[in-house]
């Protein structure tokens, strides 16, 4: 039986961790345990200590070896629904990056393309992703057709500073396009929905692609 004297111990996927002491309540009692790779600290009891059945969740060994989900009971102003959405979205950015077996490996990780260190923690993203461009249009539609883009800035790497949340039909776009600028009696700017410019034109989306690909030179359809 493992034992639960203070001092250093092992764990065999999370490595070294210390056990600072006890917490009492009554007859039940809880183990501090401090994990040394990452400083995280998390309350066990004493049938996980002896199972080995707790996690360190800031260790990037959980995800492809290089993702955690951190600690989310600090998220905050964000619902249920909106987490598992973006969990699977922040998911997948790391597979592409970090996953050989991946179907989109050969054209994100095997090209070098990485995701920053603290994009590397799921707690880190939800506490970045409201800063990200579009990010309350694609909340607005459930996310639905949404997806997270580092194209539009030409970037190798996934970041707050890298990164918009577009359609996966501009994105398409973008790809070819890149960001796309706008002149006229109305608006004048760079954007990068043709989604956004058709409503500032009050014209019809199909317009706004002919005229980037060169086929009419108006919006108007």
């Amino acid at each position: 039986v493992p034992s639960e004297h203070d001092g250093l111990h092992t764990h065999d996927k999370y490595g070294d961790f210390e056990v600072l002491g006890k917490t009492t309540n009554g007859s039940d009692y809880k183990i501090v345990v401090r994990f040394v790779k990452t400083g995280f600290v998390t309350l066990v009891n004493r049938s996980d200590f002896i199972k080995r059945l707790f996690k360190d969740v800031y260790n990037k060994i959980n995800y492809f070896g290089n993702g955690c989900l951190g600690d989310l009971s600090k998220v905050k102003n964000l619902s249920h629904d909106d987490v598992n959405h973006l969990k699977v979205v922040w998911t997948n950015m790391l597979k592409r990056c970090y996953n050989s077996n991946d179907s989109d490996y050969c054209n994100y990780g095997a090209k070098g393309c990485k995701v920053s260190n603290r994009w590397q923690c799921f707690e880190f993203f939800l506490e970045d992703v409201k800063l990200i461009p579009q990010y309350f249009i694609a909340k607005q539609n459930g996310f639905k057709g949404w997806c997270l883009d580092k194209d539009y800035y030409s970037a190798n790497y996934y970041s707050l500073h890298t990164c918009v949340f577009i359609t996966k039909s501009d994105n398409v776009l973008y790809v070819k396009s890149k960001p796309f600028s706008v002149s006229g009696d109305l608006i004048n700017g760079v954007y990068i929905s043709t989604l956004e410019v058709a409503s500032l034109l009050n014209c019809d989306r199909a317009g706004v692609n002919s005229a980037l690909k060169g086929v009419q030179k108006t919006c108007k359809s």
